[in-house]
């Protein structure tokens, strides 16, 4: 059983020693040099152990032997004191190599310890880092998306100025136009009017005040108005151009212009 045990301690010490050397061994499931001086220590304790288990070799003294005698010599045994002291010797050499092999098996449980502990600190290290790597790429997703999205509020926004701005150029354009319009029918009103003469009527003899447009029309079917007065109408009507110029007449009348564009009481 000694022997195994020594053999199986050198054989785990230099499997140790050489993992440590290359720093792993896969087919011994050592990956790293830790591992490899753990069973490096196992592998001595183990040897260690052995040896402490071998019985010790009892050194064997010469001794000159006696002058032949005619009957056989006999041997005489070892005194009493002699014999416990040399098995007390050998017990405390027992018990103190089991000793130093317990003390050193410790030890090499200590270091695994120590190494198991710190590799398990390691794996934890690594999974916080991974942890707060993995938070912070989320954090920069979120922050990134926010960003897009604010990025598409703005451009919608951007794109909605412009299509106001768009429909505020085109509204004045149309305003300016309608304007454009508006006094161009005004001067080919004021043209036609002017091309126009106004019929003649017949001749007051003197400023008539008519209460009202009924008693005006009597006289005056189409009305009284100042000289180059024009009708203001709206949209495709044609103006009144009949009525009767007169700038008296009209001042006797000007109440009844509620349009105030210069003629009383125009009718066609």
């Amino acid at each position: 059983m000694s022997v195994l045990l020594v053999l199986i301690g050198l054989a785990v010490f230099c499997v140790g020693v050489f993992a440590g050397l290359r720093g792993h061994l896969g087919w011994a499931r050592l990956p790293n040099r830790r591992r490899a001086g753990g069973a490096a220590l196992v592998g001595l304790a183990l040897f260690l152990a052995g040896g402490a288990l071998a019985k010790p070799v009892q050194p064997v003294t010469l001794t000159s032997s006696p002058a032949p005698v005619a009957r056989a010599s006999t041997r005489s045994p070892l005194p009493k004191a002699t014999a416990d002291q040399a098995a007390a010797a050998k017990a405390k050499a027992t018990a103190d190599q089991a000793a130093a092999a317990k003390a050193t098996a410790d030890q090499a449980a200590a270091a695994k310890a120590t190494a198991d502990q710190a590799a398990a600190a390691k794996a934890a290290a690594d999974q916080a880092a991974g942890a707060t790597a993995k938070a912070t790429a989320d954090q920069a997703a979120a922050a990134k998306a926010t960003a897009d999205q604010a990025a598409a509020a703005k451009a919608t926004a951007d794109q909605a100025a412009a299509a106001k701005a768009a429909a505020d150029q085109a509204a004045a354009a149309k305003a300016a136009a309608d304007q454009a319009a508006a006094a161009k029918a005004a001067a080919d009103q004021a043209a036609a009017a002017k091309a126009v003469a106004p019929a003649p009527a017949p001749a007051a003899p003197a400023a008539q005040v008519f209460a009202n447009c009924t008693d005006l029309h009597v006289v005056y079917p189409h009305g009284v108005g100042r000289p180059g007065a024009v009708d203001h109408v709206g949209g495709s009507t044609r103006p009144v151009t009949t009525f009767f110029v007169s700038e008296e007449l009209y001042n006797a009348n000007s109440f009844s212009d509620r349009d105030g564009d210069g003629i009383a009481c125009e009718k066609r």
